[in-house]
This record gives C-alpha cells, structure tokens and sequence, in this order.
C-alpha cells in the first residue's frame, strides 16, 4: 500500500515511531554509550593521551577508523608525538573526533590501542576535571633513532672522510 493511501492516524504513528527509534537508536539496539567514570577509565586503559587530531582514516581491514593523533602529554607510559588508536565501527560515531581539534582518550590495548564511544574522552576544553585528577603528563618522547642521530650523524662523517683520505694516499701511491 503506498504511503499517500494511508490514514493519517497511521502516517503519524509510523512518523512518531520512526522519530523515537532515531533520538533512541544505540538504546533501540542495545548498545551502552555511556562513559566510564574516572576512576574505572584510569584503571581499564593502558595509555591517556591530550593530543590533537592530525589524521581520521577508514580502516578497510577492521572496517573501522583510525585516528592519528599529535600527543602533547601521556599518562600511564610514554608514547612518541605521534601515535594511531582504532576505532571498531560499533563504536565510532561520524564527527567524535574532528581533524584539527584536541582531545583527552583513554585507550586500551587489545590487539592494538581502542578507544570510541564506551571509553573515556573529552574535548580538551571539557577535559578539566580530569586534567587535575591525572596531574601532570609525561611530553612524548622522540624515537629511538632520533635521539641518537647526531651521534650516528657525526660517525658516519668521520667514517665517510676516512675512506677519502685512503682513496687519496692510495692513487698517490700508484
């Protein structure tokens, strides 16, 4: 039956049903939203991060999301400046974490770090109460390599004139 031939009582009953299982749709399937208090958060993940999103790429492997993020502190361990949590698709909703902007995330690790919705996280400027319980972060720390470049920098510089100066002595020598 088309819709035009309906009674009007049964056009607003399905508007009015179609209208709640949309307001109501994670409650409708039977999905907890809802954010862990502090304290459970804390306890639950293996890293907290303040950082800001530099990056938010479909994962066609999970059919999830990943989200690159530009850490400013960590809590919990350390963690390098840049660092990716995934998002499965039943907990990531269009829009939860905008390019450009920054955030607090709690973050578990399963096979790789998690987080979205049923896991803790705030825009950094709703993030106060939370910034004060966890006191003061660790900044991310460079990479192995990066640390020690200039060491490997100048040794390769004193390797690579050692092999002139032997190229050299050698033809004069011929």
């Amino acid at each position: 039956m088309p819709w035009e031939e309906l009674p009007d009582s049964m056009k607003k009953a399905f508007s009015i049903l179609s209208l709640i299982l949309l307001l109501f749709q994670a409650a409708a399937f039977g999905q907890d939203v809802s954010q862990p208090d502090f304290k459970t958060a804390f306890d639950q993940a293996n890293i907290v991060i303040l950082g800001k999103v530099m990056d938010v790429q479909s994962n066609w492997i999970s059919s999830g999301y990943k989200i690159v993020f530009e850490v400013e502190k960590s809590w919990k361990r350390p963690t390098e400046k840049y660092i990716t949590l995934n998002v499965k698709p039943e907990n990531y909703q269009p829009g939860m974490f905008a390019k450009g902007s920054a955030y607090l995330v709690y973050a578990e690790k399963k096979f790789n770090l998690q987080t979205g919705l049923g896991y803790r996280y705030f825009d950094s400027a709703a993030a106060g109460a939370d910034l004060t319980l966890l006191g003061e972060g660790l900044p991310p720390s460079q990479s192995p390599g990066a640390k020690n470049l200039p060491y490997i920098m100048t040794a390769m510089t004193i390797l690579g004139l050692a092999l002139v100066l032997f190229v050299v002595k050698r033809k004069k020598k011929s």
